[in-house]
């Protein structure tokens, strides 16, 4: 993979360009992940290892 090109305006990071290459691998990696996130709540759910919301956004 090359490295991505970052544009910035006015000292600001703005852009950033990469090859479609490099776009389309990160795209893979990111389904991957949610397919990763989705299977280990099914098996969290299966083995009743759930927490509620509301627990889970007070423990934050």
């Amino acid at each position: 993979m090359s490295e991505p090109v970052k544009i910035s305006k006015n000292s600001k990071d703005a852009v950033v360009v990469m090859s479609i290459r490099d776009f389309e691998a990160l795209e893979a990696m990111k389904a991957e992940y949610l397919k990763h996130c989705f299977t280990s709540a099914q098996q969290d759910l299966k083995n009743g290892t759930t927490v509620d919301g509301e627990s889970f956004l007070n423990s934050l």
